[in-house]
């Protein structure tokens, strides 16, 4: 039998495997075999793998919300609720380029609200409720800040979709820098781990 290469498949085919692919870091590799493969790749896939930005990013929800195919391609979706330092295995937001073509400039300074300020949390959670039912790739989610102590309705409406479209899910972390120390390291409330 003769050996069948990824390049003898047609497009379609190839795109279809590709769309398997998980790790950026696999990715790349795949990408720098050829410039067809570069061109293929980089930035469509291997920018859309992990998605980190605060969740009172309307802009991003809202084009994500137009895009089904970009939400597809997320297998880790990163969610910071207040401005808290990140982490240096964290570290910045990631956003695919696509996205901030369109948006523009991803540091832009966006209302940070007050943790009084509930009625802004659910608001914003709910814009992004749509794209996450889309993220049915989802491997990994993390939620950084933002626990209220009266009402954790917003964060549960995220967890359920995300739950319940995210098939493949194997870690779920919630984090909160209402409990950190006075360094404000975020401290892990939550962790699970899926296996099959």
């Amino acid at each position: 039998m003769p050996r069948t290469l990824l390049n003898d498949h047609p497009p379609d085919v190839q795109l279809c495997i590709i769309e398997e692919v998980d790790s950026p870091k696999d990715l790349l590799s795949l990408a720098l075999t050829s410039k067809y493969y570069y061109r293929l790749i980089v930035p469509a896939h291997i920018q859309s793998r992990i998605l980190r930005i605060p969740v009172q990013r309307a802009d991003v929800w809202a084009t994500l919300a137009s895009r089904k195919h970009l939400c597809e391609r997320i297998r880790i979706l990163d969610l910071t609720y207040r401005r808290i330092p990140i982490d240096p295995e964290h570290p910045g937001y990631l956003i695919p380029s696509s996205v901030v073509d369109e948006v523009g400039d991803i540091n832009t300074v966006y209302r940070l609200p007050l943790a009084e300020d509930e009625e802004h949390c659910e608001a914003d959670i709910q814009k992004a409720l749509v794209p996450c039912q889309w993220m049915s790739r989802l491997q990994a989610f993390r939620w950084n800040g933002g626990l209220h102590a009266r009402n954790n309705e917003p964060l549960y409406d995220i967890l359920r979709v995300v739950l319940q479209s995210a098939e493949q899910l194997q870690s779920l972390e919630v984090y909160s820098s209402r409990y950190a120390s006075w360094e404000y390291t975020p401290v892990r409330l939550f962790h699970m781990s899926v296996t099959s």
